[in-house]
């Protein structure tokens, strides 16, 4: 009798470390499923910076598509309505899994830079970015010359205009425009991430020089740009 109370005390324990094994176990798969999805929102938002093409970054994600951080996460599976948006950017998004996280608790997500798992007291945070202005406040500057390497002055200044073309934020393609000091130099800022094209057009003649640039989160972009006839 002794022996088999002590067989039956052992298999309790036993089955007690099996369970909190594979309670531990569970947990842990959820931790890691959830950070992966958090990832992979993450990349949906801003992009995949490991995806290179003649050394320029190819993929900015939502953000470069629109031109702003989504407003729920939802936008990133359904056109909010927007003429640039280019999505879905999830894959496998069809059954809404995106918006929970492992225990089937909403992400936290409020067109920030962080997204949140609670489910659980998980508490676990995914920050793609410091702050919103690295995604839609950055600077490109740089100067304008002729082919001769000489800048408008304050003579021909006022015919010369640089612009940024890019996504406005909410499904259109806006120009932001400036002059160039007598020096040449420029700043265009307010510029999302992304992928844009930086033109200088020569008013009187329609000259025109056009460089495509890669603008990073968080970043100042320095771009000199030349017209290829002397004008001035």
């Amino acid at each position: 009798m002794i022996e088999l109370v002590l067989i039956i005390v052992i298999i309790g324990i036993l089955a007690t470390l099996a369970i909190r094994n594979s309670f531990e176990f569970l947990e842990d798969s959820k931790h890691q499923s959830t950070q992966a999805e958090l990832e992979a929102i993450a990349r949906a938002i801003a992009g995949d910076r490991s995806l290179l093409a003649g050394g320029k970054r190819t993929d900015f994600g939502y953000v470069g598509d629109v031109g702003s951080l989504p407003a729920s996460l939802a936008d990133l599976v359904t056109n909010p309505g927007y003429g640039t948006w280019n999505g879905p950017y999830l894959q496998n998004a069809a059954d809404n899994g995106y918006a929970a996280d492992a225990w089937g608790t909403s992400y936290v997500y409020s067109a920030g830079t962080t997204i949140q798992s609670t489910g659980s007291g998980s508490n676990i945070t995914k920050q793609f970015g410091s702050a919103v202005s690295d995604f839609t406040g950055n600077t490109v500057r740089g100067t304008i010359t002729d082919a001769r390497g000489i800048p408008p002055g304050s003579i021909y200044r006022d015919s010369v205009t640089v612009s940024v073309v890019h996504p406005d934020g909410v499904g259109g393609v806006v120009s932001s425009s400036v002059l160039p000091a007598p020096s040449g130099t420029f700043t265009v800022g307010a510029i999302p991430a992304g992928n844009h094209t930086l033109r200088a057009v020569y008013v009187p003649l329609s000259d025109t020089v056009v460089e495509q640039i890669s603008v990073a989160p968080g970043a100042t972009v320095t771009v000199n740009l030349t017209f290829g006839v002397a004008l001035w």
